[in-house]
């Protein structure tokens, strides 16, 4: 395995494949057909899932661990689109799991009620494995209007022996580095100014021919401490695997 393709210890997220930029202004009003863009946790700090514009979702299932300095234990990610039933709320879709490091794909059956800014209730059911319950809730941390200004300044993800450490400028840009030696550059973007959910892309290079590309969602979150957090979840293609990197990281 390369060796800076490495798991981050952490949380959430997030986030999805290219096409989660660019959204209209009118977020706050109630499509029928659509779901908030936003940050959607589980009472039990179990499962969560991010939506960005265009509906694209990742659901996220692990052992999550709040607090001051909240990490998530370990994880799997479930990839997929969103949209609700004009008439019911219902949300049906095959959503792709990922394991980190691994070629397999599996597809799962997502079905859920939507109630808008509220509440996401339904079952993920894959194969030979019997429907699991997912309630999910509005996190509050979504509301937030979303700015490049507020993620400006050295995000660090703590504890670990990843070492990662990211860069955020006022124009959007970042770069970062990690213990493997491996350095990274990329940019962040805001899907709707009035939703707390931003586009990742990060290119690696860790020296060799191979740079993968990783893609996804990122959001701000208050710690225990008042403090904010940065929840980080992106993923990346070689010709065999699946990489992931998600994280909790602080400034």
């Amino acid at each position: 395995m390369h060796k800076a393709l490495v798991t981050w210890t952490l949380i959430v997220a997030l986030a999805s494949l290219q096409g989660c930029g660019g959204s209209s202004d009118d977020d706050d009003w109630e499509d029928p057909w659509r779901i908030p863009l936003g940050l959607w946790t589980s009472t039990t700090f179990d499962k969560f899932a991010m939506v960005g514009s265009g509906g694209t979702a990742i659901l996220i299932r692990g052992d999550f661990t709040p607090g001051s300095t909240p990490k998530v234990n370990s994880f799997e990610l479930f990839e997929g689109w969103w949209r609700a039933d004009s008439d019911t709320g219902a949300i049906v879709d095959d959503m792709r799991r990922t394991w980190h490091g691994s070629s397999l794909r599996q597809t799962y059956r997502f079905t859920a009620t939507h109630a808008w800014r509220s509440s996401i209730i339904g079952s993920l059911t894959g194969p030979l494995a019997p429907p699991e319950a997912i309630d999910l809730r509005w996190d509050p941390s979504s509301d937030r209007p979303a700015s490049i200004a507020k993620l400006t300044g050295i995000w660090i993800l703590p504890g670990g022996s990843s070492g990662f450490t990211l860069t955020v400028d006022t124009d959007g840009r970042l770069q970062g580095n990690d213990a493997a030696g491996c350095f990274y550059d990329g940019r962040v973007s805001i899907g709707s100014s009035d939703a707390n959910v931003y586009s990742m892309r990060l290119e690696q290079n860790c020296g060799g021919r191979f740079h993968p590309v990783f893609v996804g969602l990122a959001a701000l979150m208050r710690s225990d401490s008042g403090d904010d957090v940065l929840l980080v979840a992106t993923r990346a293609f070689d010709f065999f695997s699946v990489y992931t990197l998600i994280g909790v990281m602080q400034r």
